[in-house]
């Protein structure tokens, strides 16, 4: 497989797992002095692996559409009045009373409001691809674009350890092209869950990476 022009790829996993990937947009290397880049609006769609698409859904987000975006009555609602302001304060107050009864969140919900807000203008794509040949070789990938921002970075990580949960422990790994993964392994039966007769969660392995 050919490294893209972004210097990221898919990794394949065994049937069943799941690569996320968080993707630093290329605009953002050629930013100089104060001037603005124009927002990475590429397809998304190199980052899917080819074969058997059994699903594949991507959106391009709202910058790709800025300017049909500003025309609308829903952007001049959320962005020209206070209904944008309230409706964040709303939904934020909800997510932190949701994320609150689960321990293995690391988010507010004022952060996962920002996370929402990312992703519904930068886009995302998420596609499954199987390997009837091979089934071990089947893939599934998430890519979220610029979610490996300086500003997004911590949030990010944070997020997908959230993921990860208490069934899985996640590894830092190194591969020999330099990239740096995070590799989500399932945690070990819990002995005393064992003996008490408690069937066993079903966990698999899934990696991130920048």
């Amino acid at each position: 497989m050919q490294r893209n022009p972004t210097g990221l790829r898919p990794v394949r996993l065994w049937c069943g797992a799941l690569t996320l990937v968080l993707v630093l947009p290329v605009s953002a290397h050629a930013q100089t002095g104060s001037a603005k880049p124009a927002p990475d609006t590429s397809p998304l769609a190199r980052y899917v692996p080819g074969g058997r698409i059994v699903y594949y859904v991507e959106f391009a987000g709202l910058d790709a559409h800025a300017d049909a975006w500003r025309k609308t009555a829903a952007y001049k609602m959320l962005n020209e009045t206070t209904l944008g302001v309230m409706l964040e304060d709303l939904v934020g107050q909800f997510l932190e009373k949701r994320l609150g009864t689960n321990a293995e969140n690391r988010l507010s919900g004022s952060e996962m409001v920002k996370w929402l807000e990312h992703v519904a203008r930068h886009g995302f794509v998420s596609g499954f691809t199987y390997d009837e040949k091979d089934p071990k070789n089947s893939a599934g990938v998430t890519v979220f674009r610029g979610a490996a921002r300086k500003d997004m970075r911590s949030l990010s990580g944070r997020l997908l350890l959230s993921m990860g949960g208490t069934n899985h422990k996640a590894e830092l790994t190194k591969q020999a092209s330099g990239r740096s993964l995070v590799v989500m392994k399932p945690a070990k039966p819990d002995p005393a869950a064992a003996k008490a007769g408690a069937p066993p969660k079903e966990a698999q392995t899934w990696c991130w990476w920048a």
